[in-house]
């Protein structure tokens, strides 16, 4: 993380345990906490060998011990041990038409055990293994989808000498942590009963099952929901103070010309959560636009920083890197941290988050209409248009009005309860929105069209080179508007101007984007 660059005169403010029973023949150790294989099955089978696979979940691991019974609960021995790193082993030693369960445990550098993986049966008999199942709907990577509520997952799967395999269904918000939502399906659907939430990703994945045992994993698919975002005018607007709210300094603060005038566009109504994001970077490490180095991530090619992430990188950051034994890894949010914003991320990786999805930065100028808006409440500025003079209401210092009441937005000494956590102290997107949330009363903070945490939380970042209203050149820095959630009340209003380098990441900054309506 690399310090903001601040304005002359703007400034942000910090803030079996040890035993061995009939299960565990060698007398081994076992140890919860040494992660055990995922994913165990049977992927081939016939009358004089099984083929079983894995997918490996340790990093520097001394390799596996395969165990193998003729009962499903009890009896299970070793028959073999292996390196590390492996992923698939053939059992020979079978008999056919003989069923047999498995289960598969990581052994470690100092010869201590996993737990088993679930056990899988798999009969030895002539068989071809089930197609890979595919075409799932909601397509895979589809984003911003306005699906039923609820929502049916469906799928195609097919056996090529037997009849349709039964289906596993593995549901989730994060790729590592799908859990089993419906089991042994005849059919090739799943309905999913709660609501999905709006704005968010979700990850499932399909194992299919034949009569005889042999297995076929689908990749882990996602898909995001509708994102919520809300429409803002077209037109004039007041920008900047000067003068109507504090005696801030006219240079920084009071334009050179009144009012501001945008086209009509649309706002996301949060800010960009870690769980959007991450999807985001895997998709890029997917396609291998991006790498991971010490916790930095960066393009492959000109090696500009996107973000920085946990654990390798910042330990600030709400994305977690998890490197694989095999493949390229990936990114998860930390526990807890999905749906907070994103913090870490740099000019480079939020402007490429936007064009990723088809929509960019917004301009300093849309930023502060959407947070201000053109209420003529606190009065009016008279301008010259065209023959005769117009006007245009003042709007607010605050997206909700001009109260600083510190239930409305998230600063340093607001007193919310993730003030006093260590580390970095943001609230879950949407927080402020008039509810009481274990026991602490909020108020809504949205601007006059809908927008959440314009101001505090996280400061934002905008598509404009920083230059001073009165004059002076940008020195390459980038504008960044709202506040976060170790700044000053003051700086979280919204005139408030700020500025760093577009290279830099900070646990105060994160971003939404916009789209030309």
């Amino acid at each position: 993380m690399r310090a903001l660059v601040w304005t002359a005169v703007v400034l942000w403010l910090a803030a079996c345990g040890t035993g061995c029973g009939k299960d565990n023949p060698t007398g081994q150790r076992r140890e919860p906490d040494i992660p055990k294989p995922q994913w165990a099955h049977a992927s081939r089978t016939t009358a004089a060998a099984i083929t079983l696979s894995w997918t490996d979940a340790a990093l520097g691991e001394a390799g596996y011990v395969v165990e193998r019974s003729l009962n499903a609960g009890s009896g299970f021995a070793t028959i073999a041990t292996l390196d590390a790193n492996q992923q698939d082993y053939v059992d020979p030693d079978v008999v056919t038409g003989t069923r047999y369960y498995y289960r598969i445990r990581t052994r470690d550098t100092l010869g201590r055990l996993s737990e088993p993986t679930p056990v899988f049966w798999v009969d030895a008999a002539e068989n071809q293994t089930p197609d890979l199942p595919s075409n799932p709907d909601p397509p895979n990577k589809g984003f911003d989808l306005d699906l039923p509520r609820p929502v049916t997952l469906t799928w195609q799967m097919t056996d090529p000498d037997g009849p349709p395999p039964h289906a596993w269904v593995y549901f989730g918000e994060a790729r590592d942590a799908i859990t089993l939502v419906a089991s042994d399906l005849g059919t090739a659907n799943y309905v999913r009963a709660d609501s999905l939430a709006l704005s968010r990703f979700y990850f499932w994945r399909i194992v299919a099952i034949d009569e005889h045992g042999a297995t076929a994993l689908s990749p882990v698919w996602n898909f995001g929901t509708r994102m919520e975002r809300f429409g803002i005018p077209g037109g004039p607007f007041v920008q900047g103070d000067c003068g109507h709210f504090s005696p801030g300094d006219s240079s920084i603060f009071c334009p050179p010309f009144s009012p501001g005038q945008v086209e009509a566009f649309n706002m996301d109504k949060y800010e960009v959560s870690n769980q959007l994001f991450a999807q985001f970077l895997n998709d890029l490490l997917e396609d291998q636009w991006v790498r991971v180095v010490g916790g930095r991530v960066s393009s492959k090619v000109g090696d500009t920083l996107f973000a920085e992430v946990y654990p390798l990188g910042d330990e600030h950051s709400g994305i977690e890197f998890v490197p694989a034994g095999s493949g390229p890894g990936v990114f998860v949010p930390r526990g807890g941290r999905e749906n907070h914003p994103v913090v870490e991320v740099s000019w480079h990786g939020a402007n490429r988050f936007a064009q990723h999805f088809g929509r960019r930065l917004p301009t300093e100028a849309e930023w502060e209409k959407a947070a201000r808006g053109t209420s003529s409440e606190l009065g009016w500025v008279y301008f010259e248009s065209g023959d005769a003079p117009d006007s245009v209401g003042l709007g607010f210092p605050y997206p909700w009005g001009d109260s600083p009441d510190p239930r409305y937005f998230n600063f340093l000494g607001s007193g919310d309860p993730f003030e006093a956590r260590v580390g970095v102290g943001t609230t879950p997107i949407g927080y402020y929105d008039g509810y009481a949330h274990g026991g602490y009363a909020t108020r809504s903070n949205q601007s006059p069209y809908g927008i959440y945490d314009l101001a505090g939380n996280v400061a934002e970042w905008c598509t404009d080179l920083f230059v001073p209203y009165g004059g002076g050149t940008s020195s390459g820095l980038r504008s960044i508007r709202g506040g976060g959630w170790r700044s000053s009340r003051s700086s979280c209003q919204t005139f408030w101007r700020e500025a760093m380098s577009p290279d830099s990441t900070d646990n105060l900054v994160g971003f939404r984007t916009v789209a030309s309506e």
